[in-house]
């Protein structure tokens, strides 16, 4: 297929130039990079490949296993810094100590304010607002944070915090991405009453969640839907082609969690194979339902064809992705409420030209066009489930027209370089507001 066909472009980004210069962009994230979470690392470092100063402070300790290519190129590493400090509570004192003799002397009222208990809570006790805050003001001296954008919206309401204490200014940005606006929001109800106030943007990744803010008490105008992206250009497009007497190759990639709906997956595919169907079902990932589902796979006989290979490297996964037929993703609504926004996984394959059987779930549906470029069933109908499976495996000429829909699809509405171009546009239009 030629290029132009499949919408390929180059992966080159250019650096971006304002008549205001590069902005200073504070990130607020988890752990960086986070292995699962290519769609925040690629953000960032779009950001800098644009020619912005950009900074990730991390919430929870960051465990470096092999770094991506643009965090090594732009040097994001050594502009990474620990937000609430180290949990031994000696080395944490230390570091209070030295912030206090750096900083801390010249704001007694964000000091004041960090350890106020009775407002902030076990965050104020335990020392970590005050490392938090007197962190980001020692950067914000020398940097001046035009934006501070919060990858969950539980981040958030850390940020709120922050700038409450005096500790940051700039916009506030906030992205949604699943079980901050669906599982979280199920048992805190009120927890972003204050940051939809004050916050200034808010980046669901579907509109889905974007309906669940606005009937949080979110105003609509304050959102704009932003896709998660992945980095197209590191998919190649593959026409699917079933050779005569091979097994028809189905995947599933995710944690092993209630919300991935994995049980009704392998029922769907115990029925197909029931039914006469040559089929081989590999699961990949780990979680805490590994036990349970190999269970499953025994009790109902499948143990040939249904196979739980544990967690795999991107590369791996990548190499899954193009050597199988078709994709199943058959995301559920957790008892704890959880939701999807719109899987990784799913886009990826779509972006190799791979059809996909999913479910009407989340933010799946305005990826996944039923008919067109997958099937659409019912969350948990396992029936429904099989039976597209069964279409699938028993026209594989339909495979094709599927895969290039699929795929520009993926090219149109989720590329990382076209979203990061957005995002960059976002970032610049808060910032010639606020002059």
């Amino acid at each position: 297929m030629q290029a132009e066909q499949t919408g390929e472009r180059s992966n080159v980004t250019p650096v971006r130039h304002y008549e205001s210069g590069p902005m200073n962009v504070a990130y607020i994230v988890g752990s960086f990079p986070h292995v699962s979470e290519t769609f925040i690392v690629n953000q960032i470092v779009g950001m800098a490949a644009r020619g912005h100063d950009v900074h990730v402070f991390t919430t929870v300790p960051t465990v470096i296993g092999g770094i991506p290519t643009g965090v090594q190129r732009y040097r994001l590493l050594e502009h990474t810094h620990s937000l609430y400090g180290p949990r031994n509570p000696f080395i944490r004192l230390i570091k209070v100590t030295g912030l206090m003799i750096s900083q801390g002397w010249r704001v007694p009222r964000l000091v004041l304010r960090a350890l106020n208990v009775m407002r902030y809570g076990r965050v104020a006790a335990s020392l970590g607002l005050l490392i938090a805050g007197l962190t980001l003001l020692r950067q914000q001296r020398t940097h001046a944070y035009d934006v501070i954008h919060c990858q969950f919206g539980t981040y958030g309401e850390a940020a709120l915090r922050l700038r409450e204490i005096g500790a940051i200014t700039g916009r506030l940005v906030t992205s949604f991405r699943g079980f901050d606006a669906t599982k979280y929001l199920r048992t805190n109800p009120h927890a972003y009453d204050a940051l939809f106030r004050t916050g200034d943007l808010f980046l669901p990744v579907s509109q889905s969640l974007a309906d669940r803010l606005v009937a949080t008490g979110c105003v609509r105008a304050k959102i704009v839907v932003l896709h998660s992206g992945i980095e197209c250009g590191k998919f190649r497009y593959i026409e699917r082609r079933l050779i005569e007497g091979e097994p028809v190759r189905i995947l599933m990639i995710g944690r092993l969690t209630e919300k991935k709906g994995i049980v009704y997956a392998i029922q769907a595919v115990a029925r197909v194979i029931a039914s006469g169907r040559n089929l081989s079902f590999t699961i990949v990932g780990e979680g805490p339902l590994r036990a349970e589902l190999q269970r499953l796979i025994e009790e109902l006989g499948v143990s040939e064809s249904v196979k739980l290979i544990g967690w795999r490297t991107h590369e791996e996964v990548v190499g899954l992705i193009e050597s199988a037929h078709v994709l199943l993703a058959p995301s559920v609504t957790g008892t704890d409420g959880d939701e999807e926004g719109i899987p990784n996984s799913v886009k990826e394959a779509m972006a190799t030209g791979m059809p996909v059987v999913s479910t009407s779930h989340g933010g799946i549906p305005e990826l996944v066009e039923d008919g067109v470029s997958g099937y659409l069933v019912a969350e948990r109908d396992v029936e429904a489930m099989a039976d597209r499976l069964r279409q699938l495996i028993d026209r594989p000429q339909a495979w094709a027209a599927m895969g290039r829909a699929a795929r520009m699809r993926v090219l149109a509405e989720f590329d990382t370089e076209k979203l990061n171009d957005e995002l960059e546009r976002l970032y610049v239009a808060l910032v010639e507001k606020s002059k």
